[in-house]
């Protein structure tokens, strides 16, 4: 299990939830085609949670979230923000009973798996979806796979990251129980992101 990108967020906490206060339209858009296929007052777990911002959002529009993420200091923030429901979770193993959520919110957190880890985080989130339920997931378009520099602090703190082709990632979708519904790009300065909208499929 990776404990450096969960230890860099720790020390860097207060400074990546300021340079990230804000949810641009792209994640406005994402977040309200999400909620659109959402029952009202449907539970959703935000995982990788970060301060809290997206699952503020969710929570304002009726969401009945539970946040988690692996950086005790990022929950910390969520909390101090106002959020009661936050857990220390992994992805990878989501101490959490079996089709029990209306959506899964996944946002800038699968990224930080390695691509041979990511289809059992999927497996996952499939798990504690209810039949049909919603996931969301955004990635960063690209190829490359390994540790990078935070650029924004003096110190020499790593993060994980990987990140996929549009292909790819709905090849792994489908893969692992889910049906894509919708997808599309967003590209600002720095990176391009890739978005799915996707629905957990049924048992057979």
């Amino acid at each position: 299990m990776d404990t450096v990108t969960p230890s860099t967020y720790d020390r860097i906490a207060d400074k990546f939830a300021a340079r990230t206060a804000e949810m641009g339209p792209d994640l406005l858009h994402a977040a309200e085609a999400f909620l659109g296929r959402l029952r009202p007052g449907g539970r959703v777990l935000d995982i990788g949670c970060g301060a809290g911002r997206d699952s503020l959002c969710l929570k304002s529009h009726g969401a009945a979230v539970i946040g988690a993420d692996l950086s005790t200091a990022m929950l910390q923030l969520a909390q101090s923000k106002g959020l009661r429901d936050l857990s220390q979770m992994n992805m990878l193993h989501l101490g959490l009973r079996a089709r029990f959520f209306d959506g899964v919110w996944c946002n800038a957190a699968l990224l930080h798996l390695p691509k041979e880890m990511a289809p059992r985080a999927l497996v996952e989130f499939q798990r504690v979806l209810v039949p049909g339920g919603i996931f969301f997931v955004a990635v960063q378009e690209g190829t490359s796979e390994g540790y990078e520099p935070v650029s924004y602090v003096d110190e020499p703190l790593q993060r994980f990251f990987s990140r996929y082709q549009g292909e790819e990632l709905e090849a792994m979708l489908k893969q692992n129980g889910f049906d894509v519904v919708e997808h599309w790009t967003h590209a600002p300065l720095a990176r391009t992101w890739l978005y799915f909208l996707a629905t957990a499929r049924p048992e057979p």
